[in-house]
């Protein structure tokens, strides 16, 4: 057996002829184990060059997650992005409170002019509501005396419509209803005088009409405001004219002349 069948038979320690007598080039770690033991080692040399770095292996298994660390810095903000897609309508909310009322906003232009509406219902009837005509005959007047505050006589009655004027007495004209009235009267007088309308007896001084001759007309017209249903309408002698009025048949002439009062109810 030589040298190298000894060594590749496990027997190096007595296969080792010196530490410079090995005739096999190896490692370093199989160096280590052909040692003789006879030649101790020697010192070690210098690090020799690092060699080429060699090819990398195999990525290792990922470790496990280390701790969260401390959060950085807020960094500067983003350019604006584009507007994303309306979302859609929420719930309504509550109804706020009710602002300040704002100024008037100018007058709009005139609308288009509406349907005619419904026929109204009919109105009361127009022109004369009712009416009433007394009077006194001619034959018979002549000398009759009329004193100081009292009242002419009509004791006929000529043309009435409705209801609401009448005579109850030769001298006294019933109103039934209030309203307006045109009153008219004519009386002749063999003396000069004067005569005026009465309400319920009082003298309406507005009414008043005179003569200042004998043989004359007594003529006047009113409008009289009646307030009060039943009210009595009159002709009088003022009494403050202290002083008889006498009736006449024919004044200014043959032809005998009626005394006349006319009463026509407008509304």
């Amino acid at each position: 057996m030589n040298d190298q069948q000894a060594f590749q038979n496990g027997n190096r320690r007595s296969a080792c002829g010196g530490c410079n007598s090995c005739p096999y080039t190896l490692c370093p770690a199989e160096c280590d184990a052909c040692r003789c033991l006879i030649c101790p080692p020697g010192p070690i040399g210098p690090q020799g060059p690092q060699g080429p770095q060699g090819e990398q292996g195999e990525a290792g298994p990922q470790g496990p997650q280390g701790a969260q660390g401390p959060r950085g810095e807020t960094g500067p903000m983003g350019l604006q992005g584009p507007v994303g897609p309306q979302g859609p309508q929420g719930v309504q909310g509550p109804q706020g409170a009710t602002g300040a009322q704002g100024p008037i906003g100018p007058q709009g232009p005139m609308g288009e002019p509406g349907p005619a509406g419904a026929t109204g219902p009919r109105g009361a009837s127009g022109g004369l509501l009712s009416y009433g005509e007394f009077y006194s005959p001619a034959p018979g007047l002549d000398g009759v005396t009329i004193p100081a505050g009292g009242d002419i006589p009509f004791p006929r009655n000529g043309v009435i419509a409705n209801t609401d004027i009448g005579r109850v007495s030769s001298t006294e004209i019933l109103l039934s209803v209030p309203g307006v009235y045109f009153v008219t009267f004519r009386v002749n007088v063999a003396t000069s005088g004067q005569a005026l309308l009465t309400l319920n007896g009082v003298p309406q001084s507005a009414t008043a009409a005179g003569t200042g001759q004998n043989d004359s007309v007594l003529f006047g017209t009113a409008l009289l405001n009646v307030t009060a249903s039943g009210t009595l309408l009159t002709l009088r002698n003022p009494v403050e004219n202290n002083s008889a009025l006498v009736l006449s048949s024919a004044p200014g002439g043959t032809l005998p002349v009626a005394n006349c009062l006319t009463v026509l109810r407008l509304s």
